[in-house]
């Protein structure tokens, strides 16, 4: 029997306590709201969209730390094309896995 290999979406995570941290070091800051509760909500309903369309999604908790360091070892902004290619890195690993 084969087996359908569905691809996760991976949707960039923060945590309430990271959030002010992590928006400050972006350089695309402006694009996400001031608030965490503001975030979640945008992103819990992006998630309830996806999933009820039929993908699977995964959240990708974006740590301060590592998605800097991440960043310092790809060569690239701290910006949403950054935090898409983190997740769909980390995504990609799982499946792997």
């Amino acid at each position: 029997m084969m087996r359908s290999l569905t691809r996760a979406i991976g949707i960039p995570w923060y945590r309430g306590e990271d959030y002010l941290l992590l928006r400050a070091s972006m350089v695309d800051a402006d694009n996400l709201p001031p608030v965490y509760d503001d975030w979640l909500s945008v992103a819990e309903a992006l998630e309830e969209r996806l999933l009820r369309d039929g993908h699977r999604v995964e959240r990708v908790f974006i740590d301060h730390h590592e998605f800097m360091e991440w960043c310092r070892a790809h060569n690239c902004g701290w910006d949403a094309d950054a935090r898409s290619a983190y997740v769909q890195e980390i995504v990609s690993r799982r499946c792997r896995n």
